[in-house]
């Protein structure tokens, strides 16, 4: 299941195959400068740096001023922008995404060459705004120009990827906080940072649903499980093994206070797991994407057994034991039932929110006021649910 509701694209490279042209062009300019460059020098420097990174050196080595080059560079390369073609699977891809509902959006250094080219290639109506230098945005890596986007359209970050070819694509997305996609095709000299979402080595990967990389090892994302005050949870599936991926947000929340989000996850499955308290294992934790990976355990939730009218009187004797482990650790669990699951007769809790024993947040106290159709409960049902809830979060 997609979950991705919007891509902002990089077009050289990513959607135009130019590469060619682009080194040519500054191959000339090289020239003309008296240095001889090869193609695969100008090509390694502008694809692990940028344009405009070798001609500041290209500047340096030979005196001439760096305007002077640029505009050298525009001239030579706009008399070859009839040589550009789209990168395979472009026109399919970006028709396919919106078939889907997807938005499309374009945030390029390229400038006015931009819109004539995304004409002429057949591409400009995918399109809901399109981005270029002209609008004077700080160039990549910031990433001004697609927090721009996000916030004109009211896009969520969480659903929201950049595409680009190169680590400076990655950088933007990161600076603007949404998804980054590298594309990276096999014959490609950039090399990953480790801050990629997902590495595609062809577009069509974008239509065949969405993965994302966890301590460098791609998950299938198969759909969205639950959204928490701590992150989104999904089903999601790595060599034909199915496992929960979390991905940490920093949404606002009004009744709880984060420290470090992602440290909390491994500090408080380690209190759990010391505790004694039944708990899905943790396969995998990437503190720089912020994302987790833990087992899935399939089977219906306390809250959804209650709301669908069964009762939870057979757990109620599993979870006070629980609740005994916990304070006799100095901990409290996260008693909202949804945040319990039923596997062959025996409840696990698959949350790992764990905090310092209180008496008022204790499972008699608090927690119990939710594991029947009480008044507390029809509230939450009328103020929250929007859906059925499935539990690991």
């Amino acid at each position: 299941m997609e979950t991705l509701k919007a891509y902002i694209w990089d077009l050289d490279g990513t959607l135009f195959d130019s590469y060619g042209t682009i080194v040519a062009s500054l191959a000339e300019v090289a020239g003309a400068c008296g240095a001889a460059d090869s193609f695969d020098k100008i090509m390694k420097a502008v694809k692990q740096g940028s344009v405009s990174g070798y001609l500041r050196d290209l500047s340096a080595a030979s005196g001439k001023n760096t305007e002077t080059l640029y505009q050298m560079y525009r001239t030579v390369s706009h008399a070859r922008d009839g040589e550009i073609t789209l990168i395979p699977g472009a026109d399919e891809t970006l028709r396919t995404l919106q078939d889907r509902g997807a938005m499309h959006f374009v945030y390029t250094h390229r400038g006015g060459t931009s819109r004539p080219l995304l004409d002429r290639l057949g591409l400009t109506g995918y399109f809901t705004e399109i981005v270029t230098s002209e609008n004077g945005f700080r160039p990549k890596p910031s990433g001004e120009g697609v927090t721009c986007l996000l916030e004109k359209y009211s896009l969520e970050k969480i659903r929201t990827a950049y595409v680009g070819d190169r680590t400076l694509d990655v950088l933007c997305a990161k600076d603007a906080g949404v998804r980054a996609i590298l594309y990276l095709p096999e014959d490609s000299c950039v090399i990953p940072s480790g801050k990629e979402d997902r590495i595609i080595r062809k577009l069509t990967e974008l239509t065949e649903g969405e993965s994302l990389l966890v301590c460098g090892r791609a998950y299938r994302i198969h759909r969205l499980l639950g959204h928490g005050k701590g992150g989104y949870s999904y089903l999601a599936e790595a060599d034909g093994k199915q496992a929960v991926l979390k991905q940490i947000h920093h949404e606002p929340c009004d009744y709880y206070a984060f420290g470090n989000k992602i440290e909390a996850e491994r500090h408080d499955y380690e209190r759990l797991r010391h505790a004694g308290i039944r708990i899905p294992a943790l396969r995998a934790l990437d503190e720089g994407n912020e994302r987790l990976v833990k087992d899935y355990i399939e089977g219906e939730t306390v809250f959804d057994l209650v709301r669908n009218g069964g009762s939870a009187g057979p757990y109620l004797e599993q979870v006070r034991e629980m609740a005994a482990k916990a304070k006799a650790a100095g901990l409290n669990i996260d008693y909202f039932p949804t945040n319990f699951v039923i596997r062959n007769g025996l409840i696990w809790y698959v949350d790992y929110e764990c905090n310092e024993y209180t008496e008022a947040w204790n499972f008699e106290n608090w927690g119990i006021r939710y594991w029947s159709r009480t008044p507390e409960f029809e509230e939450y049902l009328k103020q929250h649910l929007k859906g059925s809830t499935d539990g690991n979060d």
